[in-house]
């Protein structure tokens, strides 16, 4: 043993030593390259910052917002890499959608089945689809999200700082009625909303909560009244939309409570072999702006089974 020690010794040390010193050259080489580089750079940079917070400032008198929502619009609005895929899969026909959201137009209460928590996020790159196209920040949507999923995951909670989810109380009752009247207000104001009609996913559905569309009989969660009571606010549109196929790129896990994002159903499944596709159905505007809120929750949860028939 002692003799492998030293041949490791006396062949290792001369390469350590030659390494090293090596390594630590071509570190400084780097970092004066990139230095050199930012130097050179640095009046574009300089100027191409202050083009941005410019615009950025521009868009927020504009909206009448302040500068952290106006850049997350800018932003969005000027490159919008996941509305790219999204195109994407919709021309490799993994990501079906049919029918179209209102234009131009504001208050608009978007309802969906609540399958996965991606559904949501998919039904915003798609909205965001038209208003990149059209350039036009002032139907930029948020969407409703679990106020406990935001404490528990911190990216939700990023994402809350820049008003691209809104939370929503499911527990504490005064809680629950404070999130109605902020949800309401954000809607008052002009603005457009996501929320799923059903409190939880549609996995979880206890039998007395189950629904069922009329001709498919494909399964749902019951609307909880969340929908009706904003849905029945002055000058809202409400628009009803289904989304399938979100939920078979997980796995619901051995004890039936969690649903686990399986990267091979993504990228094998899904993207490689196309076995199944991501399908979004988005029905007629509602007006149910003076109706009962019970009347209007029923209205919106019979349309969306419906369409999930059309799937």
């Amino acid at each position: 043993m002692k003799g492998i020690k030293t041949l490791l010794i006396v062949f290792a040390a001369p390469l350590i030593i030659f390494l090293v010193p090596t390594l630590l050259i071509l570190t400084l080489i780097l970092t004066l390259i990139l230095l050199a580089l930012g130097i050179i750079l640095s009046p574009l940079i300089i100027i191409g910052l202050a083009s941005i917070r410019r615009k950025v400032k521009d868009l927020a008198k504009q909206l009448n917002t302040d500068l952290r929502q106006a850049a997350l619009i800018w932003i969005v609005l000027s490159n919008y890499p996941l509305n790219k895929l999204i195109k994407l899969l919709r021309s490799l026909n993994r990501v079906i959608i049919q029918g179209e959201f209102p234009l131009n137009k504001e208050k608009i209460l978007v309802v969906t089945n609540h399958p996965t928590w991606l559904d949501q996020a998919t039904l915003i790159q798609v909205m965001i689809n038209y208003l990149a196209w059209l350039r036009d920040p002032r139907i930029f949507p948020s969407i409703g999200a679990a106020k406990d999923s935001i404490i528990r995951l911190p990216f939700l909670g990023f994402l809350e700082t820049f008003y691209i989810l809104l939370p929503i109380e499911r527990y504490n009752k005064r809680g629950a009625v404070a999130s109605k009247r902020e949800l309401a207000n954000f809607l008052n104001k002009g603005g457009s909303l996501i929320i799923a009609g059903p409190a939880g996913r549609d996995f979880r559905a206890k039998k007395e909560e189950e629904i069922y569309s009329p001709l498919k009989k494909k399964r749902l969660r019951k609307f909880g009244a969340l929908c009706g009571h904003l849905a029945v606010l002055d000058g809202i549109i409400t628009v009803p939309a289904y989304i399938e196929g979100t939920e078979k790129l997980f796995k619901i896990s051995d004890d039936g409570q969690e649903m686990k994002f399986s990267l091979y159903n993504f990228f094998v499944r899904f993207l490689l072999l196309g076995q199944f596709q991501i399908k979004i159905i988005i029905g007629e505007p509602l007006i149910l702006s003076g109706w009962l809120k019970e009347k209007a929750r029923k209205e919106t949860e019979g349309v969306v089974l419906n369409l999930a028939d059309m799937c």
